[in-house]
């Protein structure tokens, strides 16, 4: 209608048969561009785009974690420049850290903890070698050590998000939000057993 040369997709339906959710017999729609179903298998993308709840994660460990939900102190445009960009810094650094310690002993980087991370590099900056006991052997057995305690934060694995369609406050049709909505109980099974592909 629009006289624009389409777009060619590959629509996933699936429904997740997960006793938890009250949501057993909806069925969502998932659209990608990524066409070929043997190199991309649909529960593969399905699973991934529900773990896509990560990345809100890592928003919260630069503003609660690194900033401690205080706001911005600085008062011109480029100050908060400078500052955003201390943060992110700071971020990737732990990140790469914290990434190097699973690598080290095989442990997926969703399972170590990113607080706990950043509290061993803030205790363990002041043992840094400094002055005339900074060498490159000094640095790698700091660093050795920095990698293995870091290792040792492992936390429970987490099962994707589920959030409840309903709001706070009455809207038309849509379900208000209660107490019992907060906290749902994590699902019993794997959330890849649940998923079921439609029709």
């Amino acid at each position: 209608r629009c006289k624009r040369p389409g777009k060619t997709v590959r629509v996933i339906r699936y429904t997740i048969d997960d006793p938890v959710r009250g949501d057993r017999n909806q069925e969502h729609v998932l659209v990608t561009n990524l066409l070929d179903s043997k190199k991309y298998p649909a529960k593969d993308l399905i699973y991934l785009y529900h773990d896509r709840w990560e990345e809100e994660l890592a928003f919260r460990e630069i503003k609660e974690t690194l900033h401690h939900g205080e706001v911005l102190r600085s008062q011109s445009p480029e100050l908060i420049k400078q500052e955003l960009w201390g943060m992110l810094l700071a971020h990737f650094v732990i990140r790469k850290w914290l990434y190097q310690a699973t690598k080290a002993h095989a442990i997926a980087p969703s399972s170590l903890s990113f607080k706990a991370t950043f509290e061993i590099v803030q205790l363990r900056l002041d043992t840094a070698p400094t002055g005339k006991r900074r060498n490159t052997r000094s640095i790698r057995a700091w660093f050795e050590i920095l990698i293995e305690e870091i290792s040792f934060e492992v936390i429970p694995s987490r099962q994707p998000r589920i959030n409840p369609r309903v709001v706070k406050k009455r809207s038309k049709s849509t379900k208000t939000k209660h107490d019992y909505h907060r906290n749902p109980t994590p699902p019993n099974p794997h959330f890849l057993e649940t998923i079921k592909m439609s029709i």
